[in-house]
């Protein structure tokens, strides 16, 4: 019975801790009924920011898995590329058995 009331006080005591604490905070951010603008939001800071949507053409991402992201609703195309070199970065793709990513 003395463990019974020991897990109460506990469960007691971590309900009025978790009470107190803010778990959600709900942010808006504008992005206009179009969808021309792309918004990025620093966690840390608490702060937002928005760019224009056809104002890229390649980004990087690198937090959870390294990924590369290409703006195709502007046209820009990526190729998988097995052959080659970096010295060949300024030559003509020969896309012929290439798969477009």
């Amino acid at each position: 019975m003395k463990q019974v009331y020991i897990l109460l006080a506990i469960l007691l005591s971590s309900t009025a801790l978790l009470s107190q604490v803010e778990l959600v905070e709900e942010v808006t951010i504008d992005i206009n009924d179009q969808r021309t603008l792309d918004a990025f939001y620093d966690f840390q800071q608490k702060s937002s920011t928005t760019a224009e949507a056809d104002n890229w053409d390649i980004s990087f991402m690198n937090a959870l898995s390294s990924a590369i992201r290409i703006n195709g609703g502007q046209g820009v195309r990526l190729w998988h590329v097995t052959d080659g070199s970096i010295d060949d970065f300024n030559q003509a793709l020969d896309t012929t058995g290439k798969f477009e990513v």
